[in-house]
């Protein structure tokens, strides 16, 4: 009979936590995935934030925005 301690109990919830997370952001991914835009972009933030803290968010939006077209993604969950 196999004896399940609480160190085996801990590891399979943080596994099914890190699960869940990456299949959440897959799934919220693939919504967007079809729109062309800077890859970096397409799944974080931090493309954005770059921009904005070099001080070039509006440039770099109109730069992508001649280059991709009028619908990029900022992040898997916004298109501007």
């Amino acid at each position: 009979m196999p004896i399940i301690t609480r160190a085996t109990l801990a590891i399979g919830a943080v596994s099914a936590a890190l699960l869940t997370c990456l299949v959440r952001f897959v799934l919220q991914w693939r919504r967007l995935a079809h729109v062309p835009g800077p890859v970096f972009a397409s799944f974080s933030k931090g493309w954005m934030i770059r921009e904005s803290l070099k001080g070039r968010q509006p440039i770099s939006f109109k730069e992508v925005n001649d280059k991709y077209g009028a619908r990029i993604p900022i992040h898997f969950s916004t298109p501007i």
